[in-house]
């Protein structure tokens, strides 16, 4: 039986100080560790977009969501 091992990836958020995980399969995390140039999107294609940011920044989304939630409210503000 050739089944993948997956393993959950620890996220520290700094802005709401609660560790997160995200579950990865093991082979494609230790290609990412080992290539500098490795890009989230295309080592992990079957996350979604959150998973992604939360791995390349740190943030989880609902803070993510937080910190940027008034960036639309300016850009619109701009616009008038």
């Amino acid at each position: 039986m050739n089944e993948e091992l997956w393993t959950e990836l620890p996220i520290f958020c700094p802005e709401c100080h609660i560790m997160h995980s995200v579950k990865v399969k093991y082979n494609d995390l230790i290609k990412y560790m080992n290539t500098p140039s490795a890009n989230v999107v295309s080592s992990f294609p079957y996350l979604n977009k959150d998973d992604c940011e939360m791995i390349i920044s740190g943030i989880c989304n609902n803070c993510w969501n937080w910190l940027f939630s008034n960036e639309d409210i300016t850009k619109a503000e701009k616009k008038s």
